[in-house]
Formats: C-alpha cells, sequence, structure tokens
C-alpha cells in the first residue's frame, strides 16, 4: 500500500491520476504513455522510472483498484454473514431474503447458520441475495470512484482475478467456475456503465441475474 500512495503533488500521484483518468476514457490499449506523462507535467523517462513501462502503470492501477473491490466484497460478506445469524438458507438461494435495498451491507439477508465469518479467506455461505448486495457494493464503489472501465479492462499480463478469489468461498461448494463466471457478469456491469449505460439500470440488471 505505501507504493501506492506518493506524496501528494508527487510526479508519482500526478502520473498515478492521470493514468486512472486515461484509462477510464480510453481503456488500455489506446493508452499512451506520452499523453499520460503529458497530462502528469514529466518526461516520459519519469513514468518509466516509477512503472517500468505501460504495462506496469496499468498494473499497478488495477492491482490497488482490484485490491479496493475485495475489501468490500469481503467485508460485505462477512457482514451479511453475521447479520444473518443462525436464520440461515441454503447458499443455492432457496427461499426469500430481504437484502434488496441494502447495498452497503445492511439488510437481513440469511446465510447457513453453521457458516464461518469474520475471518479472510474462510468459507462464508451465504444466500444468492446476500451475495449480489456483495457484488452492489463493490459495483457501486467502482462508479463512485469513476474507475468502471479500468476494473473492466481484460488483464494484459494475464494475472489471476483476485475478485473471482474473493468470491469463490461465498459459492456453493467453492467452486471456482461459479466465481469466475459471476465476476466476468460483474465486470461487464462495469463496461457497460463505462460505454455509457445508465449506473442504476446496469445495477438492476446485475442484481437479478446473481439473485435470481
Amino acid at each position: 500500500m505505501t507504493d501506492w500512495i506518493p506524496l501528494p503533488g508527487s510526479a508519482k500521484a500526478r502520473l498515478l491520476d492521470a493514468a486512472i483518468d486515461h484509462l477510464q476514457r480510453q481503456g488500455y490499449e489506446a493508452l499512451s504513455v506520452q499523453a499520460v506523462a503529458h497530462a502528469a507535467g514529466v518526461t516520459t523517462g519519469s513514468l518509466y522510472h516509477h512503472f517500468g513501462n505501460k504495462l506496469g502503470l496499468f498494473t499497478m492501477v488495477r492491482d490497488e483498484m482490484d485490491k479496493r473491490m475485495v475489501e468490500r466484497i469481503e467485508g460485505a460478506l462477512d457482514a451479511l454473514a453475521v447479520a444473518g445469524g443462525s436464520a440461515g438458507k441454503d447458499p443455492d438461494g432457496d427461499g426469500s431474503a430481504d437484502g434488496d435495498n441494502a447495498p452497503d451491507g445492511g439488510g437481513s439477508a440469511g446465510v447457513n447458520g453453521g457458516a464461518s465469518a469474520g475471518a479472510r479467506g474462510a468459507a462464508v455461505l451465504v444466500d444468492r441475495s446476500a451475495l449480489a448486495t456483495a457484488l452492489e457494493v463493490a459495483f457501486d464503489a467502482a462508479v463512485r470512484f469513476g474507475v468502471t472501465r479500468v476494473l473492466a479492462e481484460p488483464r494484459p499480463d494475464g494475472g489471476a482475478d483476485v475478485i473471482a478469489a474473493a468470491l469463490v468461498r461465498a459459492v456453493p461448494g467453492r467452486a471456482g467456475a461459479t466465481a469466475a463466471i459471476l465476476t466476468a457478469a460483474w465486470r461487464q456491469a462495469l463496461r457497460s456503465v463505462a460505454d455509457g449505460a445508465d449506473p442504476d439500470e446496469v445495477r438492476v440488471g446485475l442484481r437479478w441475474l446473481v439473485a435470481a
């Protein structure tokens, strides 16, 4: 985290701000290191000094944004698991839950009474409504931060998807394929917003897809 937070106004801070702005508007393929450096008021040599190359710049931005989304997803899953208490339900989503209006992690979405909550990486069996709420929390944060395209871009380095890794502990059987599908849907929802779709409409569609 200390690598991400440079001194305010420093060359590195200005480069990161400029990179986020350019990535959000243009995506990775169209990103120009010359344009980023110019917007930051520094030379391309400064950019290469701090990040190595274009990929290094993108990786630092993307890794940090992914980390912030993971923190929100894990926090929401743990909070919803605790809130559910023993009034749990099958993680496949049978029955009903009242979590539709709790994007901030509130609500009363039930969980399996035997689920383990609060430990990072530990299995936490929440119902589909609670899982949808956790994804909404991260979706809302990405929209608020203005990084929807940054988070929707395919990773050119082929790195592991930490969002899927965060979700895998909350799906039945800790199935990696299910977590990957949910992550792909979440990232596509962000891409739709980046391309001009109404965030509220996309959010409704994401919940319908996950919680249906």
